[in-house]
């Protein structure tokens, strides 16, 4: 049998090395979130600049095809005040629109899924840290298994920590 002060040094290392092993864990899980959360900040950016690309590009080839079909109805001699100039004026229109609300609806579509993975992330660090508690207290289980083990082999306590014979 082991001298007591053995099995304090072991009960106390133990808890040590468990608080220390759960501080670090919390530190590495904190600085992988925020790297994924800025991460999706810039992702967040990129993605505001693609849509405002992909808007203006739209609105430039609507004016570049509105101003083609002048030319063409001014060739044919025809006015922009006439029926079949305002109805194709119209269903551009309608057809930019379109494409402008599919344009926002995949930005949504996209910010909803980054707003997932933004859950994702602190689900993640949540679980991360609830594991390096429960690590951590199921040291302070062993440490107090050995330090029962302390008590019995010192019979500090008397017959309550001996085993039956």
């Amino acid at each position: 049998m082991c001298h007591p002060a053995v099995y304090a040094a072991i009960a106390v290392g133990n808890v040590m090395q468990a608080r220390a092993s759960e501080k670090a864990a919390n530190t590495l899980a904190e600085q992988a979130a925020q790297e994924q959360r800025d991460q999706i900040r810039d992702q967040r950016a990129d993605l505001a600049i693609e849509v405002a690309q992909k808007e203006n590009e739209r609105w430039r080839n609507y004016q570049d095809q509105m101003a083609g079909n002048r030319a063409l109805l001014a060739s044919m001699g025809l006015t922009e005040q006439g029926g079949s100039y305002l109805a194709l004026k119209s269903r551009n229109k309608e057809i930019v629109k379109t494409d402008l609300r599919n344009i926002s609806l995949s930005r949504g579509r996209s910010l909803r899924e980054l707003s997932y993975a933004e859950l994702d992330v602190e689900r993640n660090l949540l679980a991360t840290k609830i594991s390096a508690r429960q690590n951590t207290t199921n040291a302070y289980f062993d440490a107090a298994k050995v330090g029962t083990e302390y008590a019995a082999s010192t019979d500090m306590f008397g017959d309550n920590f001996k085993k039956d014979e």
